[in-house]
């Protein structure tokens, strides 16, 4: 087939496209994709705010605070170091807590961290997972958000991971490099992939 042939054949198909499927008459596919478009091109001005702004080195901790704030986060700690990707709409982070920087805040279930807790630096928040569909047991393709808590006082080391669900109670401690779910108890240290409990931790705040 010519070069102009299968060129003429691709418009036909793109167009064919845009009027609906099946030749059904309508712009339905024209109007899907230019939401679609809108929905990205929101949601990458924000990102880039959010994250490529915000998290800029750049960007002293102060000011970095009161733009978290003016974006809608309720973040009540200026103590949020550069370099942070939050994806999450549903961040909170309670007073005089410090989270180093590059870490990672994914997804739409609620993290929801207390006051007075240290996050080492890259450390990785998940709330999205995928459920088996009932019909074929396969896995499903959309995510289902489950909410994290951090209570107060909890110490998360480096380059952990927290995963979909997790409750940290007040007091425990994570160690680096951990792969963290379900419930972690109160004043208990934490460590390995998958994190098990391995001792008893002395962050208990007094009061």
């Amino acid at each position: 087939m010519a070069s102009g042939s299968r060129s003429e054949l691709g418009w036909h198909r793109l167009l064919a496209w845009f009027r609906g499927a099946e030749g059904v008459p309508g712009n339905r596919n024209a109007k899907a994709l230019v939401e679609s478009l809108r929905l990205d091109l929101s949601r990458g001005v924000i990102w880039f705010v959010r994250n490529s702004v915000c998290g800029s080195i750049l960007i002293p901790r102060s000011v970095r605070f009161l733009m978290y704030r003016a974006m809608g986060l309720k973040i009540r700690s200026p103590a949020i170091a550069d370099g942070q990707v939050i994806e999450n709409d549903n961040l909170t982070i309670g007073t005089q807590t410090v989270v180093s920087r590059g870490c990672y805040f994914e997804g739409a279930g609620k993290i929801d961290i207390g006051d007075n807790c240290m996050v080492g630096p890259g450390v990785t928040f998940i709330t999205s997972t995928h459920l088996r569909e009932e019909e074929g047991g396969q896995l499903s393709r959309r995510p289902v958000p489950r909410d994290i808590v951090v209570e107060r006082d909890v110490w998360i080391g480096a380059r952990a991971t927290v995963l979909p669900g997790t409750v940290m109670e007040e007091g425990c401690i994570i160690a680096a490099g951990s792969l963290v779910s379900g419930r972690c108890a109160k004043g208990f240290l934490y460590a390995g992939v998958p994190a098990q409990r391995v001792g008893r931790s002395s962050a208990v705040s007094s009061s």
